[in-house]
């Protein structure tokens, strides 16, 4: 996951798993996961976190990590490049 990559609020993927990272342990749970979808604009219905979570989860520790955040945003996310305007090398949108 590339760290210069920016989501709808000028934040980067990083930025972002960082902010919903409450308990700072370095992974995602799946309420974390929910609340960080959200706030770039990818909304998860309660009944699909967890198998979102348990998709992107690739060593099976039932948490997320920041690498398997970025692939699972990128793989959920339907990211593209933005186009127009105010857009720069590497930043990307939420597709709606």
């Amino acid at each position: 996951c590339a760290v210069n990559r920016r989501v709808e609020a000028g934040m980067t993927l990083e930025q972002v798993f960082k902010e919903y990272d409450k308990d700072m342990d370095g992974d995602l749970d799946a309420r974390e996961i929910q609340a960080a979808f959200q706030s770039i604009g990818l909304e998860l219905k309660d009944a699909d976190v967890s198998n979102v979570v348990r998709s992107m989860d690739q060593d099976g520790d039932g948490r997320v990590n920041y690498k398997e955040f970025c692939a699972g945003v990128e793989q959920y996310g339907g990211l593209r490049r933005r186009k127009g305007k105010g857009a720069g090398a590497g930043q990307v949108a939420a597709a709606s």
